[in-house]
């Protein structure tokens, strides 16, 4: 799984941070919109189930991505918003004779983008692959405490002990 933190910055004609917060709710209304209309969608990318929950102290996301191998995921962590990209590969081998009754599984490019509502410290966002669900745990950043520089995470799989993995502030990719 490749997980890495990016960060996108724009300014707009003024210092207004009062025209900045408009367009980005602008933004933020047209995605959740679109979200349910497929045919805003490129035919090659599908969306799998998502859970999205916000605690206290926390951001919760969790992906049904059942099938995919943790090495075909990957992470983007943006400062408003996590983006998580990858492909399920049909394991089956299809020939001509081959006559489907039905064909639900989605195969092939997956996408998915959630809005992130709050701050997130970086430091300690931790990701785990288990049983087909991607779960990955945002915590919210406290105000007026740093952030994170995004030199640090956490990926966990299987229930094992967290693997601890580096992506610089260059936005290369890592993989775990």
């Amino acid at each position: 799984m490749r997980v890495r933190f990016l960060s996108v910055s724009y300014r707009f004609g003024s210092s207004s941070a009062g025209l900045e917060r408009h367009y980005q709710e602008l933004r933020e209304a047209m995605v959740s919109a679109a979200q349910g209309y497929s045919y805003l969608r490129s035919s090659a990318t599908w969306r799998p189930p998502m859970d999205v929950h916000e605690t206290d102290a926390a951001v919760l996301v969790k992906l049904e991505v059942a099938g995919v191998q943790e090495d075909d995921i990957e992470i983007a962590l943006y400062p408003n918003a996590l983006v998580v990209n990858g492909v399920r590969r049909d394991d089956a081998d299809h020939d001509e004779a081959t006559c489907f009754h039905a064909a639900q599984v989605r195969y092939g490019l997956f996408h998915v983008d959630v809005a992130l509502p709050v701050p997130i410290q970086q430091d300690d966002v931790v990701a785990s692959y288990r049983d087909g669900f991607l779960r990955i745990h945002l915590p919210k950043a406290t105000p007026g405490a740093p952030r994170g520089s995004g030199e640090l995470s956490r990926v966990t799989t299987d229930g094992a002990d967290p693997l601890r993995w580096q992506a610089h502030a260059s936005a290369a990719s890592v993989k775990v």
